[in-house]
């Protein structure tokens, strides 16, 4: 079988839980003999062309990129017309024929050509597409609004306009994903003359990334019914959902939250939930503290930033410590170059800086609990399964994918997630105050189902491809 993955490439282009499960997935497809190339969203030309090229081989996987491919943003969309007016002379058809494409697999509509899921259609290749955000329903991607609230109504589009208002203009974008390449390519590292041309480098930043909104795009923030182009923005995608044969959803949340916005008859989607290669049932090396344990040691994973909710989980813990309840130490683990170490107390905060997947074994060892406190919707939370995977009791709200994965009080704990975080406080509260709660979680942890055996899940992919 000839299947091609549409993801947002490798790093530098992008990374997190999408990147690593499509390229798991193309790892594990071409493992089981089927041929498999990826395509992502590239860089921007002159010309007005869109072009599919040969972008890099991947451990024997062909990359192609897409020049000239829709808008690549992550930060909203201020022109809504570009995106959905966006059609260029293309050569997706022959392509999708030369390379003799029979299953086209989407993991994300950012920087996605309509196109070429029309071009898929017409040649009777079956389409895809698996769900780990909400782009499309959402331009900001993760329904978490400009007040830190989660999005439940965005007001036929008024809400979208004070979210959207400082995303960047067409032309920033444009560049961003331009200047990507030359990292990509490590051109900046190979400059001989590296004074001058990283005064030129920089000048290129400077009058691209940050100057003031480009004159030609001021006026789509003086439109009149500006609220009505990201009403049809929404639509715009949603049509573009309903186009594909299948959708997956990579958790029970995700599919839930999309039905308030789209109807799927239920044999056009199936609820699958993600896992890696690497993810294994590693649970029988995990070591059980005694009952007489007094100080935990919790764990945070992940951006250390507002959506993930860093820093609420920051003021809860203050407050606890405030409190008395000072029998804990949280170890943090992410990229911590943004945060003001000064603000916290070295006696119960402890920074290691960026991980990696050869860091988890050593991560979890000595962790008696990881707290996921994210604030959006998120589909799945990888951090949360890997953490299973060890043994971790995990600390979670629910609105979170992997929470429908957890017992609550069996094989971790659920919160019910609150602006404020006052429940999980409480959660906290009175794990410290009986630290042999979360012992005896800790056991039946161990003890508890594990449904995320890889080859598995490969074999039900492999099974969606070939339903009718």
């Amino acid at each position: 079988m000839k299947i091609m993955h549409y993801f947002l490439g490798f790093p530098p282009f992008h990374n997190g839980g999408l990147m690593t499960y499509a390229k798991s997935l193309a790892e594990g497809q071409k493992s089981l003999k089927h041929d498999v190339i990826m395509i992502f969203p590239g860089k921007y030309t002159k010309g007005k062309k869109s072009q599919i090229t040969f972008y890099k081989d991947y451990q024997g996987i062909k990359i192609y990129q897409i020049t000239n491919p829709n808008l690549v943003s992550f930060n909203g969309i201020l022109n809504t017309d570009y995106v959905i007016n966006y059609s260029m002379k293309n050569n997706y058809k022959e392509f999708l024929i030369n390379e003799k494409i029979e299953i086209l697999h989407v993991h994300s509509l950012i920087g996605f050509p309509k196109d070429l899921l029309i071009e898929a259609k017409e040649l009777n290749i079956k389409t895809i597409f698996t769900v780990h955000d909400y782009f499309g329903i959402c331009p900001k991607i993760q329904l978490f609004k400009y007040d830190g609230t989660l999005c439940n109504d965005y007001n036929n589009g008024y809400e979208c306009i004070k979210c959207n208002k400082n995303a960047d203009t067409i032309k920033k974008l444009k560049i961003r994903r331009n200047l990507k390449f030359l990292k990509s390519y490590n051109l900046l590292l190979k400059i001989k003359q590296k004074s001058k041309k990283i005064y030129i480098i920089k000048k290129l930043k400077n009058r691209f990334l940050n100057n003031k909104i480009n004159k030609n795009e001021t006026e789509i923030n003086k439109t009149n019914n500006l609220d009505l182009r990201y009403k049809y923005l929404r639509e715009y995608y949603i049509n573009i959902y309903n186009l594909f044969n299948h959708i997956i959803f990579n958790s029970q949340l995700s599919e839930k939250v999309f039905s308030k916005y789209m109807n799927r008859e239920k044999d056009k989607f199936s609820i699958v939930p993600v896992t890696l290669k690497e993810i294994k049932d590693n649970r029988s090396q995990k070591k059980v503290y005694s009952e007489n344990i007094k100080d935990l040691n919790l764990l945070y994973m992940g951006y250390l930033n507002e959506v993930k909710g860093f820093l609420k989980l920051k003021e809860v813990t203050d407050a606890l410590i405030e409190e008395d309840k000072r029998n804990f130490k949280l170890h943090i683990y992410g990229d911590d170059s943004g945060v003001n170490k000064d603000d916290f107390n070295t006696e119960y905060y402890k920074f290691y800086g960026k991980y990696n997947r050869n860091d988890l074994d050593k991560i979890f060892k000595d962790a008696d609990a990881l707290i996921f406190p994210s604030r959006w919707y998120e589909t799945f939370g990888f951090v949360a399964l890997e953490a299973f995977s060890f043994g971790v009791p995990v600390i979670i709200g629910n609105n979170i994918g992997f929470s429908y994965h957890i017992k609550n009080g069996e094989n971790g704990i659920i919160y019910k997630y609150d602006y404020n975080f006052n429940n999980l406080k409480i959660v906290l509260e009175n794990i410290l105050d009986k630290p042999y709660l979360l012992r005896n979680i800790m056991v039946k942890t161990k003890k508890s189902p594990f449904n995320f055996e890889y080859q598995t899940h490969l074999k039900q992919i492999m099974k969606i491809y070939n339903l009718k």
